[in-house]
């Protein structure tokens, strides 16, 4: 049958994952615009939900923007029980019966 034929650079795959946000950090108290890149992100799917971890941190106005961008805005609070911390944003996307959810650990700070 002859000899083996390599095809480099023939398919990619790339995995559903968070890779950074920017801003990366906001004071206690402010509104932040917010920028995540990511991988495998998608307008067409009925769950686009963006999450922050440690209580205090509200994300609204998520838009996927593209396949490597969602825009979204964090709503910090004020108060005593809003820990100035790093915090973990995870981005959770799909449709019923195939979700994918990655966490970037430590990915956006409150600060004091």
């Amino acid at each position: 049958f002859g000899t083996t034929q390599t095809l480099n650079n023939a398919l990619a795959i790339n995995k559903f994952q968070v890779l950074s946000i920017s801003p990366a950090q906001g004071q206690k108290g402010t509104v932040v615009n917010v920028t995540i890149t990511g991988q495998c992100f998608s307008s067409s799917v009925s769950v686009q939900q963006v999450t922050v971890s440690g209580g205090g941190v509200s994300v609204s106005s998520v838009l996927v923007v593209d396949a490597s961008t969602i825009q979204c805005v964090f709503d910090i609070g004020s108060g005593v029980l809003v820990p100035a911390n790093a915090r973990d944003v995870t981005v959770t996307m799909g449709d019923l019966g195939q979700i994918f959810t990655h966490t970037l650990v430590n990915g956006f700070t409150v600060q004091a």
